[in-house]
């Protein structure tokens, strides 16, 4: 009778043990799958950044067009800067494509790391070079192409509404100019920290 309780209590505990196990099995497969959801829309996140940049070429192009339009800027400056636009952008984009869902599956976690802390130090150098370009090159030419073409021709023009149009035209300028600043920035930040956060999912994985 003894043997038969003691058999009882032990078939007893090895289906609990095979239930807790059954339940971890499952606990730890939606966690994977959780983890794997998580990661897969961090790189949609940025793999999107990519096309950010396209957008914000067409929006340049679009911008440049109105600028030569009103302001008749010369045709060397548009020679020069358009292609620099065209280049990083480009750039822009494939650098936010170096990385894809389908790595997940062909590479492993330690090479996906290294190409995300990459892809962080070349965002970096990029926006540093973006930025000395963008206001050290191209916006001081483009306000003295505006200036000999355009304000030079209406400054002291008897009758023209001389104020009315620099004003209007500058609060214009840099008021776009600073939106477009901004919003890059804000991009540019939100980039790096989805890099970042997919390179914490991706170290809690190994």
């Amino acid at each position: 009778m003894e043997k038969n309780n003691v058999s009882l209590e032990l078939e007893e505990m090895r289906l609990q043990m095979a239930a807790l196990q059954k339940q971890l099995n499952e606990r730890l497969k939606l966690d994977e799958q959780q983890l794997q959801n998580s990661t897969m829309k961090k790189i949609n996140a940025i793999n999107r950044y990519g096309y950010f940049e396209l957008i914000g070429l067409i929006v340049a192009i679009i911008c440049y067009s109105i600028v030569q339009y009103r302001f008749h800027i010369s045709f060397e400056f548009i020679a020069c800067t358009l292609p620099i636009l065209v280049l990083s952008s480009l750039f822009g984009f494939w650098l936010a494509n170096r990385i894809k869902n389908t790595d997940l599956s062909k590479k492993s976690t330690k090479e996906i790391i290294r190409t995300l802390i990459s892809m962080k130090k070349q965002y970096q150098i990029y926006n540093i070079i973006g930025f000395i370009i963008g206001f050290f090159i191209i916006l001081p030419w483009m306000l003295y192409e505006i200036y000999v073409h355009s304000f030079s021709h209406f400054m002291f023009a008897e009758g023209f509404p001389t104020c009315r149009f620099i004003c209007a035209n500058a609060t214009i300028m840099i008021s776009g100019f600073t939106i477009g600043i901004i919003f890059c920035i804000k991009m540019y930040k939100k980039q790096l920290r989805n890099i970042t956060e997919m390179i914490e999912i991706l170290k809690d994985q190994e």
